[in-house]
Parts: C-alpha cells; structure tokens; sequence
C-alpha cells in the first residue's frame, strides 16, 4: 500500500515554539492509517513567519509529501514538493509564505491566528496597571533613588483619569478572557486554496 506524507517541521530553536514531545506523539496518534510522519530534527526558526532559508533535511523530506507543518513555507520549500496539497503555518503572520508561487497553486493555506492574543491581552493589562497604580512614578522616583511620596498623596485625582480610560479598554480583554476560558484561542484559519482540499486532513 502507498503511504502517504505529512512533513512536521517544528523544532524551532526558541524552546517556547518548539514542538514538545507530548505534541508530536499527539500528531502520530491523530495521523490517519495509511500516513508517515517525518519529524524534522534539523532547528528552524520561528522568528516572524518563519525562515528564510529551509534546513536541507526539510528539502529532501517534502518531495513526498502532501502535508506540511512548519512555520510559514519558503518559496523554495514549496518548489521542492510538487504533491503538496496542505500547507499549516504554526505562525500567525503569513507575509513571506504568499509568494507568487503560492498564491497561483492549489495549495491549502492555513495559519495559526489568534496564537498571539492572551499574550498580548496580559501585555496589555501589566500596561493598564503599571499607570493605574502609578508605578510610572515610582520608576522615575528609583531613577532618581529617592523616595517621596507627595505625587502620591496627589495622584488620586491623576488616577481616576487614568481609570476611566483603562476601564474603557478592559471591556474588549473581558470578552477575550471569556474565549480563552471556553476554549483553545489558536484558530485554524483559511488562507488560501481550494476549500474542497479540506479533506486531505481525514483521506486514508
């Protein structure tokens, strides 16, 4: 029986975004009968949408393959695999992946969006609260190694301007907490490609 390939190119060098072993034994347990999973050992990297340049063990792998996961696909990755019918991008950023190239094959896109949101919703409220409790002024004041504690003493009509406009902007982090507690926020987004190739996820 022809088996068929799906590349896995996840070993980034930043240990944050590198597929853990816990994940690729998910992927090997969830892979259809009838598929081989080649998990790239070569480091990539997942710096924007990812790298410029694939390893030489990822070139040689995707000229079976039919489906790859990495971060972004590089013009010359995507040249190199002929039978490719899915392309997953565990970046958010698709920029460098729509080549020429890509953007005229039948290919299917899709990327990681949402990945990025509770990070930056924590980003956001360590921001509301560094100015809502003033810590800005306590910063200038160690700068300064000093203590003094009259802008305090001051601060609370300072304050309640800074609350109105924090409380403005929580409403939008209430909802995002409420979609992350409901479930995974990593979306499998649509790029681009025919809609029907959907199902080469499930063909055995």
């Amino acid at each position: 029986m022809t088996t068929r390939l799906l590349v896995v190119d996840l070993a980034a060098t930043s240990k944050n975004w590198a597929l853990t072993p816990e994940g690729a034994r998910r992927i090997a347990a969830e892979a259809p009968p009838g598929w081989t999973i080649h998990m790239v050992e070569a480091a990539t990297s997942s710096d924007g949408d990812g790298p410029p340049r694939p390893s030489d063990e990822v070139l040689e792998a995707v000229r079976g393959a039919e489906v790859y996961f990495g971060f972004g696909i590089p013009r010359v990755l995507l040249l190199a695999a002929p039978n490719l019918r899915w392309v997953h991008s565990a970046a958010a950023g698709v920029g460098t992946a729509l080549h020429p190239e890509m953007l005229a094959s039948a290919v299917a896109f899709t990327n990681s969006a949402g990945v990025h949101a509770i990070p930056m919703a924590e980003y956001v409220v360590a921001g509301v609260l560094h100015f809502l409790r003033g810590l800005d002024y306590a910063a200038d004041q160690q700068h300064r190694t000093e203590w003094n504690k009259t802008p305090f003493v001051r601060l609370d009509s300072v304050l309640a301007s800074r609350r109105t406009r924090a409380e403005l902007g929580l409403s939008a982090l209430r909802a995002q907490s409420r979609d992350a507690a409901d479930g995974p926020i990593m979306k499998d987004n649509w790029i681009g490609g025919r809609q029907d190739d959907r199902d080469v996820r499930a063909q055995s």
